[in-house]
């Protein structure tokens, strides 16, 4: 057995070295060596809990050595391996990832360390889901991990409706370190900014909401963005935004915002004025429904009628016969020659006449 010729040659030529150095060097080689036997059997060398004792090296079981590497020198082995794996695969489904998870579960008790591994090789997936292609080594070495929500919600536009899962890998990648509010802050922002790119007024309210009951000063900007949007018609809601931003913008920005809330609160005004006037008219209106009712049917008869008469005029109008005979009475009277006498019989004046002109004998 290689281990016993290992402690072997310890006793006999390499004497200034510890036996637990055969130990560890034995259990090293099984966790690299890319097979899941070997990784299994590296973990019958090693204390995997921490509650677990020590044992000497001449301790064994049925001939095999157990729980010959430390509790802390097992969890250093087991990420160094862990790590080698993990940043030469190429993506989640690679061989390599499988071997880098395997050496990790053999820590039964998962300190931090342990499961900071684990939450970055589940990341993987979730940043797969949305559409971001990138190196596990990639994700490892990005010291900035809030950049890696950004391109998610770049590849995935709207994934910001999405936030529990958004905040979920936010957590896996440890943004923000330990800081959970700090995390949840900057995550948020991102999420108002793409809610507003979109118009989307509802959810960007939401967020803004959560941003200011926890108090996150830095969404002042955000929040001033929402309340100066003219499209989200809630003034109640948009006046209390920039009362948030007021709060704790930088000097550099007091005036602008206090100009901007001023023309919001002259606006709110108008619109409460606005709706108490219409209220009153009305209620004062209501006692003279009817005779409105009245007043708008009789209209309406009358539009209707006149319509009538103007379509058949406009109609007759276009008829040439219509014209022939109207221009017939702009003509002037022709008036037949007459014999005097004619007249004088047509009109009843002939028989004075004969009296006057032939007098009886």
């Amino acid at each position: 057995m290689l281990l016993q010729d290992m402690l072997t040659m310890q006793q006999h030529v390499y004497t200034c070295l510890d036996s637990s150095a055969c130990y560890e060097i034995f259990t090293e080689s099984l966790l690299c060596s890319s097979r899941l036997e070997n990784i299994h059997l590296a973990g019958q060398m090693m204390h995997c809990s921490g509650p677990s004792v020590d044992l000497p090296a001449a301790v064994t079981n049925k001939g095999g050595a157990q729980y010959r590497v430390r509790y802390g020198r097992s969890i250093d082995l087991v990420l160094a391996a862990s790590r080698e794996y993990f940043n030469s695969s190429t993506n989640l489904t690679d061989s390599c990832m499988d071997l880098a998870r395997c050496c990790l579960q053999l820590i039964t008790d998962r300190p931090a360390a342990i499961q900071e591994e684990l939450d970055l090789i589940q990341a993987l997936g979730c940043l797969e889901e949305f559409g971001v292609k990138i190196l596990p080594l990639q994700v490892r070495l990005c010291s900035d991990r809030i950049s890696l929500i950004k391109e998610c919600v770049s590849q995935s536009p709207t994934c910001y409706k999405q936030s529990a899962k958004l905040l979920g890998l936010a957590e896996l990648l440890r943004v923000a370190g330990e800081d959970p509010e700090e995390r949840r802050g900057q995550v948020l922002i991102l999420l108002v900014e793409q809610a507003l790119h979109v118009h989307d007024y509802k959810a960007a309210s939401t967020y803004c909401q959560e941003l200011m009951a926890a108090g996150y000063p830095e969404s002042w900007a955000v929040c001033s963005q929402l309340g100066q949007s003219e499209g989200y018609q809630d003034l109640a809601t948009r006046q209390e935004l920039m009362a948030f931003a007021l709060t704790h913008c930088p000097p550099s920005s007091i005036e602008l915002l206090l100009a901007a809330s001023s023309a919001l609160q002259t606006e709110a005004s108008d619109h409460k004025y606005s709706k108490s006037w219409c209220e009153d008219g009305s209620a004062s209106g209501s006692s003279s429904a009817d005779l409105l009712h009245w007043t708008t049917a009789t209209t309406m008869k009358v539009l209707s009628n006149t319509t009538t008469t103007t379509k058949a005029m406009l109609q007759a109008v276009s008829d040439g016969q219509w014209w022939k005979k109207s221009l017939a009475y702009l003509r002037p009277l022709q008036v037949p020659v007459e014999s005097f006498a004619e007249v004088l019989l047509r009109t009843g004046k002939l028989a004075v006449a004969k009296t006057e002109v032939f007098p009886t004998t």
